[in-house]
């Protein structure tokens, strides 16, 4: 029976990595690969079933449409809390990148000893694969992995000694290696995405979705947010859970599940960023490419049809340039082989680049055709929610966004 729960668990995990396609980012392995891996390593210290379940259950959550009540549901309540422990509970209104570490560590740090092994083994498996494929980025992650082996003192002593020897490993491996990360990754945006960034973050707010709710119900506080947070925050919550609750000063909670993403406002909020993540693709190609080094990345008949494109719309006083007639395919193509480093853009890699542009056609076509939003487009929205949101924070703060448009405005 005991062997069973761990199978179920197994099972369960690979068939919702499964369904997003989900891969390791830098080999392209299923994701069964890490999960496997992380699984392997809590079973060289430990035998407990259920610890050996929510390693393969560690990132469920945190990566796919399932929630901490279906995880409850299908394996008990004693496994749900191990992974919701193992899942991150910052939200982006929390702070900034630092300021959100600190949460989760803190998070972390109150974690059963079951779960905090755990995570020492995805920190192990994590740790090897992201030092040996991106040098750059691995001087960032062992300086986060430090902070977090320092507060996982409840978790197996061995992975414990494993992470520290790790560490510092990988320390001397890539000592001399350029550490600037973020720098490379610096992106930037322009007006009309600060225009838009501004709309998308500060005038749409949670009280603007969900239906009343019974005030004497109890929820949980990971599920609670304040009625003037964001949708992103909403998104975030209903990541983790199946509900959302609104709270509001003068009236009864509002309940928000993902069911309401289909509403005419959380279209037009979705819609409005990936227009903005359209506009900062075009805008980096404007800045860093001229017409002829993007062009030469087209073939002829696709730029001959980018021409006609141009002519129909300056008949019709809709003056534009060539850069302005690009599709979505079109962008995929010249951001991956011409544009340089994916950071420049807030991504991560190339195969994140690839994977955005397939979560931004799939929505679009959704909303396009009034199809309803739900749990089977929940990573797709919670990735680009995500990715919208840090490249807010690496323009600017929400205040410098307001400044700007203020001073636009001025």
């Amino acid at each position: 029976m005991e062997q069973d729960l761990v199978t179920r668990a197994r099972q369960y995990a690979v068939e919702f990595h499964e369904r997003i396609d989900q891969r390791r980012k830098y080999s392209g392995q299923p994701y069964e690969a890490h999960l496997k891996a992380v699984a392997d390593i809590v079973a060289g210290v430990s035998d407990d079933p259920a610890t050996l379940a929510a390693a393969w259950l560690h990132d469920v959550v945190e990566d796919t449409p399932a929630t901490i009540e279906d995880v409850a549901h299908e394996f008990g309540t004693d496994i749900a809390e191990l992974v919701d422990a193992l899942t991150d509970v910052s939200r982006p209104s929390d702070g900034n990148r630092k300021e959100r570490r600190a949460i989760d560590c803190a998070h972390l740090a109150s974690a059963p000893p079951r779960a905090q092994t755990v995570k020492l083994a995805d920190l192990i498996d994590n740790c090897d694969d992201i030092c040996r494929a991106d040098p750059r980025f691995g001087m960032v992650f062992l300086q986060e992995a430090n902070d977090l082996v320092g507060v996982l003192k409840a978790g197996d002593p061995r992975l414990i000694e494993r992470v520290k020897k790790l560490i510092g490993y990988w320390s001397k491996k890539l000592a001399g290696e350029s550490t600037d990360f973020e720098n490379s990754g610096n992106h930037q945006t322009g007006p009309h995405q600060r225009q838009i960034l501004s709309v998308i973050l500060n005038r749409f707010e949670a009280r603007d979705l969900g239906r009343p709710l019974d005030k004497r119900k109890t929820w949980k506080p990971s599920q609670v947010v304040k009625g003037n947070a964001s949708f992103i925050d909403i998104v975030n919550v209903l990541t983790r859970h199946q509900n959302c609750i609104v709270e509001r000063d003068d009236d009864a909670p509002l309940l928000v599940t993902r069911d309401d993403f289909s509403s005419p406002l959380a279209r037009m909020w979705l819609f409005g960023i990936l227009t903005s993540i359209e506009m900062d693709m075009k805008w980096h190609i404007r800045r860093t490419m001229d017409a002829e080094q993007w062009a030469n990345g087209l073939s002829d008949g696709r730029l001959r049809m980018l021409s006609q494109l141009m002519e129909v719309r300056s008949r019709r006083n809709q003056p534009c340039d060539l850069l302005d007639c690009l599709q979505l395919s079109d962008l995929l193509s010249l951001i991956i082989h011409q544009a340089g480093h994916p950071g420049a853009l807030g991504f991560k890699s190339r195969r994140s680049v690839k994977r955005a542009f397939g979560d931004i056609e799939t929505l679009r076509n959704y909303i396009a055709h009034s199809q309803e939003i739900g749990d089977p487009l929940w990573p797709s929205i919670a990735r680009l929610a995500r990715h919208f949101w840090t490249n807010s924070e690496s323009s600017g703060s929400n205040n410098e966004i307001e400044d700007c448009q203020g001073r636009e405005a001025i």
